[in-house]
C-alpha cells in the first residue's frame, strides 16, 4: 500500500510540476552555480606565506585579482556563512612567525576586514567550521609560537563563537585536548561539529580523538589511531550528498616521512577507511572542500617530502580523480579553501503552517509565509519559481502580500500540495527543517527554512 501511495505522490508531483510549466512559457531557473575559492598557504619547503586569492570553477581554477586583500598568511582558517552568502577568513601566521588575529569577509568578489568589538587572540592552526542550523561560525584551539619553541605548548583549548558581528568566548563543561594539525567540519545531517585532533608535539604525545560539539558541551565519540598511522595536519571536508565526513591524508611523524595517501568517513559512529582505484600521492595540510555544485569533494596540493605539488583531485566517495586545469595556483600547503554562491542569495523568514504536520492529515495545503530583508519585496517574488525541499512546487496563485505576523513586515503566502509533502517525507517524525527557494523577478535567488513537527498519530 505504502508504494502504491508513493507512486501516487510522484504522478500527482509530475502533474503539478507540468501544471505550473504549461502556466509559465519562460525557461526554467538555472540551477545555483558556486564556486570555491582558496586563499594563502605557504611554500614548503621555503615556508614562505602566500596570500593570493583563486577561484575554482567547472574544473578550472583562475586568479582572483583584489584590493584590498589580506595579507599573506597560513594556517588561517575560512568558512561558507551560507545565511549571508559569504565566507569568513580568521587569524594565520605571517613569515617572522607573526601571528593575527583578523576577520575578513569575501562576498561579491570583494575581500573587506571586519572590526568586531571582541576576537580571539593572535593564533594558528587552530579548527573552523560554520553551524548552518545555529548561524554560528565555531573556532577551537590554536596556537601562537613558532616551531623551535615547540608551538604545542602555547596550543589552547578555547571555544569561540562568531555570530555574524562579533566573536564570544563559550565556555563548556568538557573539552577536546590540546593539539596541533586536527581538523573540523559541520555535519549538517546530525547538526553537530565533528573535530579530528592531531598532535602534541611536545613529548610526542598523539591526540587522535574524534569529539563533536551541539553547541553546548563537547563530547568525545571515538579514540585512538586510524588504521596503522598516527596523523596530524590532516584534511576534512563534509560530503552533504551523501552525508559523510571525508578525511585524506596527513602527516605522520616517526613513519611516513612523505605523508599519508589513505582516504577515511566517518558516519557518526564510526571511521572506515575507503580503498580506491586512484589513490592520490601522499601529503599532508592540502586544501581541501565539497563543492555542491560539482557534488564532489575537491582536494588541491599539500606538503610532501618533495615539496609542494600543484595538482588538483576530485572524490566523488568512491573514487578519486584527478583534473588537469589549464591553469591553477602555485603548490602550497597550509591554504584555506571553501565554496560560496556564485549566484546572490539573500535570506528568507520562512514560516511554514500547520505548525504540527500529522502524517495522517487528509488537508489540502501545508502554506509557508515569506518575508524578505530590508530593500526587497514580498511583491517581487516570482510564484512561479517557489520550491519546498527543491521539489515540491508552489500551487500558482494571485496572493497579494499580508503581514500574516503582524510584525510591520510584508510576507507573501505560498501553498504547496499537503499530500505531496506527506509523501515526501516518507514516514519521517520528529522536528524537521524544511526549505523554501525560489526566485525574484529580477532573477535574485533567496532561501530560508523553518522547522516545524511531524507527528503520525496512527503508529
Amino acid at each position: 500500500m505504502k508504494s502504491i501511495k508513493k507512486v501516487c505522490a510522484y504522478m500527482l508531483l509530475a502533474m503539478l510540476a507540468i501544471a505550473s510549466a504549461l502556466s509559465d512559457v519562460r525557461a526554467a531557473p538555472s540551477p545555483r552555480e558556486w564556486e570555491l575559492i582558496l586563499f594563502g598557504g605557504e611554500v614548503f619547503p621555503e615556508i614562505t606565506a602566500l596570500g593570493d586569492t583563486w577561484k575554482y570553477e567547472r574544473t578550472d581554477w583562475t586568479p582572483v585579482a583584489l584590493a584590498p586583500d589580506p595579507s599573506p598568511r597560513t594556517r588561517s582558517g575560512m568558512v561558507y556563512d551560507i545565511h549571508r552568502n559569504r565566507l569568513l577568513l580568521f587569524g594565520g601566521c605571517q613569515d617572522g612567525w607573526l601571528f593575527l588575529n583578523e576577520t575578513w569577509e569575501y562576498s561579491n568578489g570583494a575581500w573587506t576586514q571586519l572590526h568586531p568589538d571582541a576576537s580571539p587572540s593572535p593564533r594558528a592552526g587552530f579548527t573552523m567550521a560554520y553551524d548552518s542550523m545555529r548561524d554560528v561560525v565555531v573556532l577551537f584551539g590554536g596556537y601562537n609560537a613558532p616551531w623551535t619553541n615547540c608551538e604545542a605548548n602555547t596550543a589552547n583549548t578555547e571555544t569561540w563563537e562568531y555570530d555574524g558581528h562579533t566573536w564570544r568566548q563559550i565556555s563548556t563543561m568538557h573539552s577536546p585536548p590540546r593539539h596541533i594539525g586536527g581538523a573540523m567540519v559541520y555535519d549538517e545531517a546530525r547538526g553537530r561539529m565533528v573535530l579530528f585532533t592531531g598532535w602534541e608535539r611536545c613529548g610526542f604525545s598523539w591526540q587522535n580523538e574524534t569529539w563533536e560539539y551541539d553547541g553546548s558541551d563537547w563530547m568525545q565519540t571515538t579514540d585512538g589511531i586510524l588504521g596503522q598511522a598516527w596523523r596530524n595536519s590532516v584534511s576534512m571536508a563534509y560530503d552533504a550528498g551523501r552525508q559523510r565526513v571525508v578525511l585524506f591524508g596527513g602527516y605522520h611523524h616517526g613513519g611516513s616521512p612523505c605523508g599519508l595517501s589513505e582516504t577515511w568517513e566517518y558516519d557518526g559512529t564510526q571511521w572506515v577507511e575507503i580503498l580506491t582505484a586512484n589513490v592520490p600521492p601522499s601529503r599532508w595540510a592540502p586544501a581541501m572542500a565539497y563543492d555542491p555544485g560539482l557534488g564532489r569533494v575537491v582536494m588541491f596540493s599539500g606538503a610532501s617530502c618533495t615539496g609542494s605539488a600543484a595538482d588538483t583531485w576530485e572524490y566523488d566517495g568512491a573514487n578519486w580523480q584527478q583534473v588537469f586545469p589549464s591553469s591553477q595556483p602555485p603548490g602550497r600547503s597550509g591554504a584555506v579553501v571553501a565554496p560560496i554562491s556564485a549566484a546572490s542569495v539573500i535570506p528568507a523568514t520562512i514560516s511554514l503552517h500547520p505548525r504540527t504536520l500529522n502524517l495522517d492529515s487528509q488537508g489540502r495545503w501545508t502554506t509557508a509565509y515569506i518575508e524578505l530583508p530590508n530593500n526587497y519585496g514580498a511583491s517581487d517574488i516570482d510564484i512561479r519559481t517557489v520550491k519546498l525541499e527543491d521539489v515540491i512546487p508552489a500551487a500558482a496563485h494571485s496572493a497579494e502580500p499580508g503581514d500574516q505576523d503582524g510584525d510591520g513586515i510584508p510576507d507573501l503566502m505560498v501553498k504547496f500540495d499537503r499530500q505531496a509533502v506527506i509523501e515526501y517525507l516518507d514516514g519521517t517524525t520528529g522536528q524537521m527543517t524544511l526549505t523554501v527557494s525560489g526566485e525574484l523577478t529580477n532573477g535574485v535567488l533567496f532561501e530560508g527554512s523553518d522547522t516545524i513537527a511531524i507527528v503520525d498519530l496512527h503508529q
